[in-house]
């Protein structure tokens, strides 16, 4: 019987280097049907190159502008003809099983949507960068199990809130359920907190994912983005709201609010003093964005399926102090 096809779409802007160390281990993988998509965003460092003269094998996309994450992947899977789709970071080498243990999981498991696997720090890798997304109620979230030494407490098949964008497993099906016009990801996101929001529509539909520890890869962590002052800051700030205004029903936007804003105004005067004109921008953007998103949520709570409850068991405690200053 043949095995189920998957589409691997690698992401690449200007990162020649590490590109090349990630497709070298794509090249390596044991499961015998898959196909990679390397979707390039109009990178100047002879990327486009590197691809077509060693990896010929490989399907390139050529953008002609620097698409972001969220939309590049979205072009990506677009194209993608796989029952599966995995997004992976062009900074990271899988391990030749990866995707073998991945398909193993999501054959014996049809009620899932996505799957993370463990991923560990390229240069430490006796240290783990994620196993998964982790949502606090506030929401603030953060990869599960980061930084800690890998001593086997993570060997255990669990269910987590959902992937981190550097390495996300999907079913396409899943996929299809959530999409938001022509998005997967939701490209007004940019970069960050877009794998966030692609998880909490996936739950709020009902689609469960479950953590994968024999699926295992290397990742650099910011080996792109990292290269750009105040990057993460501009857009975590804005995604951050935006996030929580799709996603949360309305009784728990309601309860939390006056910790939200509150929050805002914290953050709102802690970079004014420190004259940061990218968290300013950022915050802008909020207002310019609110229309969108609210009709955004008015699709996505219209199609909820799961319970107030059980949205609510999904959200991680934190203490009321760091949840305002921290």
């Amino acid at each position: 019987m043949k095995k189920p096809l998957v589409s691997v779409i690698v992401l690449n802007w200007n990162n020649k280097q590490d590109l090349e160390v990630c497709l070298n281990s794509l090249a390596k993988q044991t499961y015998p049907n898959y196909e990679v998509i390397v979707v390039d965003n109009a990178s100047t460092d002879d990327s486009v190159n590197l691809v077509k003269k060693k990896f010929s094998k490989f399907r390139l996309i050529e953008n002609k502008e620097n698409y972001g994450f969220a939309k590049g992947n979205n072009i990506g899977i677009n194209q993608a003809n796989g029952t599966y789709i995995i997004t992976l970071n062009n900074d990271t080498k899988v391990d030749p099983k990866w995707i073998e243990e991945y398909v193993k999981l999501a054959e014996e498991h049809p009620e899932v949507g996505s799957l993370s696997c463990k991923m560990l720090f390229f240069d430490k890798p006796e240290i783990i960068n994620s196993i998964g997304l982790k949502l606090y109620w506030d929401g603030k979230a953060v990869d599960e199990g980061i930084n800690e030494e890998d001593n086997e407490q993570y060997e255990g098949i669990r269910e987590v809130f959902g992937p981190c964008g550097g390495s996300a497993f999907f079913r396409k099906e899943a996929l299809e359920d959530v999409k938001l016009d022509r998005d997967y990801y939701d490209s007004d996101f940019g970069f960050y907190s877009e794998d966030l929001d692609l998880s909490f529509r996936l739950q709020l539909k009902g689609w469960k994912c479950l953590y994968v520890p024999k699926a295992k890869l290397f990742h650099k962590f910011r080996g792109t983005t990292g290269k750009i002052h105040d990057f993460g800051l501009y857009y975590a700030i804005k995604n951050k709201v935006l996030f929580m205004v799709k996603n949360y029903p309305l009784r728990l936007l309601i309860f939390y609010s006056p910790v939200i804003i509150i929050r805002q105004i914290t953050s709102f005067l802690y970079y004014l003093i420190k004259l940061n004109k990218r968290a300013f921008q950022s915050r802008m953007l909020i207002f310019w964005y609110l229309p969108k998103m609210l009709r955004k949520r008015w699709k996505i709570q219209r199609t909820r399926k799961v319970s107030y409850s059980k949205v609510r068991s999904l959200l991680h405690k934190r203490p009321l102090f760091d949840a305002l200053f921290k």
